[in-house]
């Protein structure tokens, strides 16, 4: 298994390399080469195999990483039994019996995958080990009030956790109350590429109860993670939330050299697909409740779409507030009006060949059919697709009033955290 491991690794390197250079050839070469071993596995039991490893690893890092024995359970309960049930539920309704179908080979075959998976998942994970070393041989040039390493109390690394799953919550009931209004957004989607929608209001509710029983996936994966580079005695220092914090910032431009090169992988590679992606794309629908990742696309990504990995998980409420009730919910909604149309949201709907989420990169423009077909007619349409820069503006305006909501209503949040930093220093 370890050989299969090795050799995906080596060809993700190469894939990176490729698509950073622009050789769109040799990428294409590269993407054929990793999927040879990569094994078919049938979609409806390979689903099953996922939710149930994905939630029992993420038992498995709360207790490794230390979180209390009251979270765990409060995690079993609140979360891991909610996420198995809700996947139940639509599993069984879209597959029936089928989802049941593992046999031996079955599970032989999905167990190679995952060792060929968790190559890429190396790969990726050792960009951010580069960025981390970087960080340690730039931090001397950096003034000595920045040569600090800094943590979070553990209890409030688990608040922010619980306060998450309470808001995927809240958010479901809102979705579900409002039925009607994400119905007409999913039909005018469907429109401007010339389809019809053929979706009842029971199969919506359903894909919503789906998508937001697993909508912290990536959240229960990252945030033990991110725990663990500081258990391995490799602390974040100061500059590297610095470097995290500027990838933040341009995003939508960032995004290309690491998330859109794994999320076409993720796409041509159909077993790479099944194993990691299908759980955010398996539905008609997309909505805010969604965790934006397959089950264990965060291993394939190296512990997070950035550059940076994990990084910014390590702060607690960060990714609730910046991504969740920002970026997550502009791109994941299917909004009621033609003008708000977006590439994401029709790269989930129609599955339109845009991977670098609202803004096309060079390789989408090159070679993506939608965007050639619909680019045009889109812009004059939609002011998102119009006005690149809107997405990123929409986004950290939601941002500012959720943490703003968050700090002087609920007195928690990101600057709440920050308060609680313990600082130390590293000379």
């Amino acid at each position: 298994m370890l050989h299969i491991t090795a050799a995906t690794f080596a060809l993700t390197w190469k894939i990176y390399f490729y698509s950073w250079l622009k050789r769109w050839d040799d990428q294409k070469r590269g993407i054929e080469a990793l999927g040879v071993w990569f094994k078919p596995l049938q979609v409806e039991p390979t689903c099953t195999l996922n939710i149930v490893t994905y939630n029992a690893c993420v038992l498995v890092l709360l207790r490794v990483v230390g979180f209390s024995a009251k979270f765990q359970s409060w995690a079993l309960y609140w979360y891991i039994l909610p996420s198995l049930a809700g996947s139940w539920l639509f599993l069984q309704n879209t597959y029936g019996k089928r989802m049941w179908a593992v046999t031996p080979a079955l599970a032989i075959n999905w167990l190679c995958n995952w060792f060929a998976m968790f190559g890429i998942g190396l790969a990726s994970l050792s960009i951010s080990m580069i960025i981390y070393v970087l960080g340690l041989v730039l931090e001397p040039m950096l003034p000595k009030a920045l040569h600090y390493t800094f943590s979070f109390p553990l209890e409030l690394m688990e608040l922010s956790l619980q306060h998450a799953v309470y808001f995927m919550g809240g958010m479901l009931i809102f979705l579900l109350l409002t039925l009607p209004v994400w119905a007409e957004g999913y039909r005018l989607n469907m429109e401007v590429v010339g389809r019809k929608s053929n979706l009842s209001y029971a199969e919506l509710a359903l894909e919503i109860v789906y998508q937001a029983s697993h909508g912290c996936a990536a959240l229960f994966f990252s945030a033990p993670c991110a725990m663990l580079y500081e258990t391995c005695g490799v602390p974040l220092h100061v500059i590297h939330y610095l470097a995290f914090g500027l990838e933040l910032v341009f995003i939508n431009s960032v995004t290309q050299y690491k998330f859109c090169v794994l999320h076409q992988l993720m796409h041509d590679i159909r077993p790479l697909y099944h194993m990691a992606h299908i759980e955010h794309h398996i539905c008609k629908t997309i909505h805010p409740v969604s965790s934006a990742v397959g089950l264990w696309e965060t291993m394939v990504e190296g512990g997070g779409p950035f550059l940076g990995g994990v990084g910014l998980s390590n702060i607690p409420y960060f990714f609730l507030q910046v991504i969740y009730t920002g970026a997550n919910v502009v791109v994941h909604t299917m909004w009621p009006a033609k003008c708000l149309v977006q590439w994401h949201t029709l790269h989930h709907v129609v599955l339109a060949d845009i991977f670098n989420v609202n803004i096309p990169s060079p390789r989408d423009e090159e070679s993506s059919k939608y965007f050639a077909r619909y680019n045009q007619t889109l812009e004059e349409m939609s002011v998102f697709v119009r006005l690149k820069w809107l997405s990123d503006v929409t986004a950290f305006a939601f941002v500012l009033a959720a943490g703003a909501f968050a700090h002087y209503v609920l007195g928690g949040g990101v600057v709440h955290a920050w308060g609680n930093a313990i600082w130390t220093p590293t000379i």
